[in-house]
């Protein structure tokens, strides 16, 4: 990681997935400030302590933690640093709830990946209502019931929302009927029957039911 840091301001992107790379190897790209891209999946050795690094990564655009153990409510402060970010992938995070609240100043984000985040709930998604750029958002096999949904209703330029294994009902129709830019909805393994779907005005060109 000192040979890779060694670039400085030229070094605009890095990939560590599945390394062993620790929190003492992720400082060493602390003068790297001109990163754009930083991609950390699979990377167990790295904790909460080591996301310091990024509060100097003010033109950082994508960020992406699969299945990281470090990314916590209190490790993600940092991400209220990161202004200009448009993709963040926290797919398998299992230690976030909480922590969206960092996330609500990211004005820019377009897409956000929260799948398997199993114990993000209703009090977490209500921070993502004034993210109005974003396009595509995970969130199967999270914990977010029909008030979860109402949330989203102001997301007009959302496209792909992905609710797979969520424990809504037709209840949720209603708001996502008002999201007129949206083409992908996900509703596979949800509590969704007939009873409540005549009252959903459907703007998506895919959408996927299933009946339970």
């Amino acid at each position: 990681m000192e040979v890779v840091a060694s670039q400085r301001q030229s070094l605009l992107s890095v990939d560590i997935s599945c390394s062993e790379v620790t929190d003492s190897g992720l400082n060493f790209l602390s003068d790297c400030s001109n990163m754009q891209s930083l991609s950390c999946n699979y990377c167990d050795n790295v904790s909460e302590h080591g996301l310091g690094v990024l509060s100097g990564f003010s033109y950082l655009t994508s960020l992406s933690f699969k299945r990281s153990g470090g990314v916590t409510a209190e490790g993600m402060r940092v991400f209220a640093n990161l202004v200009n970010l448009v993709n963040l992938d926290l797919e398998r995070c299992l230690k976030i709830h909480g922590g969206l609240v960092h996330v609500k100043g990211l004005r820019k984000l377009e897409s956000l990946n929260m799948r398997y985040c199993n114990y993000i709930t209703d009090s977490d998604i209500k921070y993502l209502s004034d993210l109005t750029n974003l396009k595509e958002l995970q969130l199967s096999s999270c914990r977010i019931t029909d008030l979860g949904i109402s949330y989203l209703t102001g997301l007009s330029k959302l496209t792909h929302l992905n609710l797979e294994s969520c424990p809504v009902t037709a209840a949720c129709l209603e708001a996502i009927s008002g999201l007129a830019s949206l083409m992908l909805l996900n509703l596979n393994r949800c509590g969704i029957y007939d009873e409540g779907c005549g009252s959903f005005e459907v703007h998506a060109n895919t959408c996927e039911f299933s009946h339970m």
